[in-house]
């Protein structure tokens, strides 16, 4: 093996080298935004189960605000005050 060619087999395995560190650090970088869209996933979630809770929370009061006015009202009809 000639001394060119040693120098180039060098330079690739420099090369070979800032590859695998750029492929490295890409992998760390894709690591990182893959746990944030999950912590994001999970916060969604919770917000969308929340809003549901809330809103089935607010109909069930209703619907018992409901329930009161239809039995004042048999009431009154039973007695008499309409």
């Amino acid at each position: 093996m000639t001394q060119e060619e040693q120098t180039q087999i060098d330079v690739l395995k420099q090369e070979i080298s800032k590859i695998k560190e750029s492929v490295l650090a890409i992998k760390k970088d894709m690591e990182s935004i893959n746990n944030s869209i999950s912590g994001l996933s999970n916060r969604i979630f919770t917000i969308e189960n929340n809003g549901i809770k809330s809103a089935v929370g607010n109909m069930q009061s209703s619907l018992k605000i409901q329930e009161i006015k239809v039995s004042k009202l048999e009431r009154e009809k039973k007695y008499g005050r309409f």
